[in-house]
């Protein structure tokens, strides 16, 4: 079992956390550029992990439990379609303890697809396409099967996005989608 303390630094690449392997990240921001693999413990502390990728990033294994993010940022935009070609997929259900924030460019959206059937729990959540052309559009890994999306925490924005499949309650109060610049 090893134990590793990680800087806060940019991975041009993959990032794994191997199996026996706990991983404390720093406090500040991790910037992965590449997949995030996570079979052993990823200990989040009170960093942010960013994704910013220019090419389509997965995420699996463990993340939630001890192995929740604490912030997880979203600026990936390289995906061409919401539901054949993402920007980001997340394989396994995902939480973060603070805030899930995804938020697209002046020129492209974001685009997210969350495994079908699994609820994700994002204590707080931010999510701004900042215009109808650039819209922040979480799917479903399977059409038509919805993916759970709870908030027990605060919805510090919501605005310009397209949700699909989603639950986007599960038991927590409605995340308030409207406001004229959502779609459902």
């Amino acid at each position: 079992t090893a134990t590793i303390s990680m800087p806060a630094r940019t991975y041009g690449s993959n990032f794994e956390v191997l199996s026996g392997t706990t991983i404390t990240a720093s406090s500040a921001t991790t910037t992965i550029q590449g997949n995030f693999l996570q079979n052993g413990t990823f200990s989040a502390n009170s960093g942010a992990v960013l994704l910013n990728g220019t090419s389509q990033q997965t995420l699996s294994g463990t993340m939630s439990g001890s192995s929740a993010f604490y912030r997880l940022t979203i600026f990936n935009t390289s995906g061409t379609d919401a539901t054949t070609s993402p920007s980001v997929i997340f394989l396994n259900a995902a939480s973060t303890t603070n805030t899930f924030y995804a938020s697209s460019s002046p020129s492209a959206g974001v685009k997210i697809r969350f495994p079908a059937s699994a609820t994700s729990t994002f204590q707080n959540i931010y999510l701004d396409g900042g215009a109808a052309e650039t819209r922040v559009m979480p799917r479903s890994s399977t059409s038509g099967t919805k993916f759970g999306f709870a908030v027990p925490g605060t919805r510090e924005r919501i605005s310009y996005v397209d949700f699909m499949d989603t639950n986007a309650c599960s038991g927590d109060p409605s995340l308030d989608a409207s406001g004229g610049t959502n779609l459902d």
